[in-house]
């Protein structure tokens, strides 16, 4: 498991996007009954990759390189919280990613 970007501690109003095998997967605990949600996508190969998850509150959207890789209900929500955020400097470079 490698986290890429986290916001807030493992309580509520936490949320990470992190890599499961080079898998893209997303957790927050009020989503999807406190279990992660997985892109069906490998992003460890070695390429640049851009990547995005979007959750409009019924769908959350994997996209990598401006391609939707999957779709899935998801029930609950992303909480709207004032903590910090961290990105993951060494995945950064490892995996040569831009943040914009």
């Amino acid at each position: 498991m490698a986290v890429i970007f986290a916001k807030g501690d493992k309580t509520n109003g936490h949320y990470e996007v992190w890599l499961n095998n080079g898998e893209l997967a997303f957790y927050a605990p009020e989503m999807n009954f406190n279990s992660s949600v997985y892109s069906g996508a490998n992003i460890a190969d070695g390429k640049k990759r851009h990547f995005a998850v979007v959750y409009d509150g019924e769908t959350m959207m994997f996209y990598v390189d401006g391609k939707v890789k999957s779709d899935s209900y998801v029930s609950g929500y992303v909480s709207d919280s004032v903590m910090d955020a961290c990105i993951v400097p060494w995945l950064m470079v490892l995996f040569h990613m831009k943040v914009i």
